[in-house]
């Protein structure tokens, strides 16, 4: 299939930061939809990601900086960015958010074009204090840059409706993960569970918790509500895995607090996050602040019942109280220590909670996100209300065609 016109220039180009395994698995689902997209990447790698480098990608890739995004100056990278567009010349370009320099330059550039601009972010109110001026502007600059807003989940809708945005050119769902490897990984560990432990030196029964060691992430209320749990005599244990400068107050808060039962992991592999995830018992995200939370579909994905934060993202979408888990108070460790009562003295429901959890993920797949991309592009300028043609409109058969030959192989 190819990935472009025969002059070299593209219908559609995709900016992101960095392309880790998220983004590959959207691109490879798109890449089944639309014949000719590219990606443009600002940065081969950021510091707070160790993702290794896709191989073999089945579309067209541009890195404006072989390094850091950190290292990156902003304004080269806007430029270099401006000049990318120059040469794939699409007719609708979508940028990950507002924040960064060369995000704002391509909606600019297509802007001008005449093209559509669209914006993907998990961005919502988050429970931040926040200031009417610069609401205002963010208001203004979105109504102004953007003809879609393409964003994770419900609290984000809100909070871009808020915003000024019509509701008629907002999309839900680009916050998604590779569902089907998650659940098969971590089903192929469940079969060999006590080599896997062993291997990995892990207790039989806990608590997971994969999180950057930062205080947005909110460890601490985390342990003090396992150790209040343990006192009521809960005999799960609680595995930590992360990276990040909070780790060395957490180890000395567990400690000096004498909690029995916790156990520190570094940074893990991609591929083995799934693994750990099919040998635990439940999933918890205490984070403070979350815009989404794509490691809540992780777990979800690998069948786990999941205990989240009300601070996060994904909860509406991917926390059903009662049925797949239970959300809760991030400032509130005794509300947290009952839920995790709750859960591990009924096993049977851990299970039945894991099973409805795989059923609620199905909805967010990475071939619901290339569904929603496409949807946008064919709905054009007003979006769903709007009455101009997209860039891909009219061209749904064509469409269907390339996909099924790549499909083929």
């Amino acid at each position: 299939m190819t990935t472009r016109k025969s002059d070299g220039t593209v219908r559609l180009v995709l900016c992101c930061h960095s392309i880790g395994p998220y983004h590959a698995a959207r691109f490879r689902a798109l890449g089944s939809r639309l014949p000719d997209f590219a990606v443009v990447e600002l940065a081969s790698t950021q510091s707070l990601y160790s993702w290794g480098a896709e191989e073999g990608a089945a579309y067209r890739r541009l890195t404006l900086f072989r390094g850091s995004l950190e290292e990156a100056d902003p304004a080269s990278m806007a430029a270099a960015m401006r000049s990318a567009l120059d040469s794939l010349a699409p007719a609708a370009v979508v940028a990950i958010g507002y924040s960064h320099r060369a995000m704002r330059a391509a909606s600019r550039w297509i802007r001008r074009k005449g093209g559509l601009s669209v914006m993907a972010t998990d961005t919502w109110n988050e429970r931040r204090r926040r200031t009417y001026p610069l609401e205002r502007l963010k208001g203004a600059w979105c109504r102004w840059a953007y003809d879609a807003v393409f964003i994770s989940g419900q609290l984000g809708a809100e909070y871009f409706a808020g915003l000024g945005v019509p509701r008629s050119q907002i999309w839900r769902g680009c916050s998604v993960v590779d569902n089907r490897y998650f659940s098969e990984r971590a089903d192929v560990a469940r079969q060999d569970a006590a080599a896997e432990r062993r291997r990995l030196g892990l207790p039989e029964d806990y608590f997971l918790c994969v999180a950057r060691f930062s205080p947005e992430k909110n460890q601490t209320t985390l342990l003090k509500a396992f150790r209040e749990y343990r006192r009521r005599g809960g005999a799960f244990d609680l595995v930590l895995v992360g990276g990040g400068p909070d780790r060395p107050r957490l180890e000395r808060f567990v400690r000096e607090s004498s909690v029995e039962g916790g156990l520190f992991l570094d940074w893990q592999a991609y591929q083995t996050v799934p693994v750990l995830m099919g040998l635990a018992r439940a999933f918890v995200l205490p984070s403070l602040v979350e815009p989404w939370g794509l490691v809540i579909n992780e777990a979800v994905a690998s069948g786990l019942p999941v205990v989240v934060s009300r601070h996060c993202g994904c909860y509406p979408e991917l926390c059903w109280k009662g049925i797949n888990g239970w959300d809760f108070d991030p400032r509130d460790p005794d509300e947290l220590a009952t839920i995790l009562t709750r859960l591990s003295t009924d096993r049977p429901r851990l299970l039945e909670m894991g099973q409805a959890s795989r059923s609620l993920v199905t909805a967010m797949s990475p071939d619901t996100w290339a569904s929603a991309v496409q949807d946008i592009l064919e709905a054009g300028p007003g979006g769903a209300g709007g009455g101009k043609e997209g860039p891909m409109r009219g061209a749904r058969g064509a469409v269907s065609r390339a996909g099924t030959s790549k499909a083929d192989g």
